[in-house]
């Protein structure tokens, strides 16, 4: 089962999203940090967020986004491991089953995010949410 902080290749089809809601592209399915508590999957779901190879800035998205960097993910024997940077899409927030995290490249899990940049992932959540946990 998935756990939190880490970072799995989930499928979600083009025809199960809604406008700018994310999916898979080309078919492949794309990696997801997942950022639910681990008490989360007694239910069989995780929220988690997607992440994109688009690099691009948008001011509007930026205090919701951070790029997690190859170097912020610790890979163990069976992960699949990131070969290039990804763009964290923290607004894309979601619930999803736990089905929706298949096997894919022979692994779903790519690896763990590093406790370093586990802090600013919860301050773009909190942004998103709105919440002021100071």
């Amino acid at each position: 089962m998935p756990s939190r902080w880490e970072l799995h290749w989930a499928s979600v089809e083009p025809g199960q999203s809604v406008g700018t809601e994310q999916h898979n592209v080309e078919e492949e399915p794309r990696p997801w940090l997942i950022v639910s508590d681990d008490l989360v999957q007694r239910a069989k779901l995780v929220v988690a967020c997607p992440l994109t190879k688009q690099l691009e800035k948008d001011p509007a998205m930026d205090p919701f986004r951070m790029v997690i960097d190859p170097s912020m993910v610790a890979v163990a024997p069976g992960d699949t491991g990131m070969n290039v940077a990804g763009l964290l899409l923290g607004e894309q927030i979601r619930a999803m089953s736990v089905k929706r995290i298949r096997v894919a490249k022979g692994s779903t899990r790519i690896g763990k995010l590093k406790p370093a940049a586990r802090a600013e992932v919860e301050a773009r959540l909190c942004a998103v949410l709105g919440l002021d946990l100071k």
